[in-house]
């Protein structure tokens, strides 16, 4: 077998690699799913994670084909993105301040008082806008959050930024 150049693509891998690691995918997917998600109890990390690894055996396909167990390898390469996605939510959970301590805290005002009208903002539109402009959230981020395409997400706030502008012009 000829030594190919690496430039990122499909052409720099044996042919084997894409073939095995399609029928792994397709045996073991959703095994590889469950585990991810008996570690991060959440469906749509789950599959992140898995994708993730089946990326990494891609990248390190050297490594991925001389492996013993190939299998083992993706079921231990989803235990360690697993293990980082978890801690790296922990993080994040454990310095994002709730938005009613937010309000209070770095706006100077309570329960009571909102800058903005409740009845405007009570819809999940409104939410996605606040925490994209207010609590700091990507769009990257909120899309992971809600399950939903980067480009999705971004277009839910630009309409619910004009719904917002309607919604104040029109409130007295």
């Amino acid at each position: 077998m000829k030594q190919r150049k690496r430039n990122g693509d499909a052409s720099a891998r044996p042919p084997d690699i894409d073939e095995l690691i399609n029928q792994i995918f397709l045996s073991e997917y959703r095994s590889l799913e469950l585990f991810a998600y008996s570690k991060l109890r959440d469906h749509h990390m789950a599959e992140v994670v898995v994708q993730e690894a089946f990326t990494l055996a891609l990248e390190k396909h050297e490594k991925f084909m001389n492996s013993s167990d190939p299998v083992k390898w993706l079921y231990e390469s989803v235990r360690y993105i697993s293990l980082h996605a978890f801690r790296d939510r922990q993080y994040l959970l454990m310095h994002i301040v709730p938005l009613d301590e937010y309000s209070e805290a770095k706006l100077g005002c309570d329960d009571s008082y909102s800058l903005i009208p409740k009845e405007i903002m009570d819809s999940p539109e409104m939410k996605l806008l606040w925490e994209f402009y207010i609590a700091g959230y990507t769009a990257k981020e909120l899309s992971s959050k809600y399950g939903i395409e980067v480009a999705a997400c971004k277009m839910r706030i630009l309409r619910a930024r004009k719904k917002l502008v309607e919604k104040l012009k029109t409130y007295r």
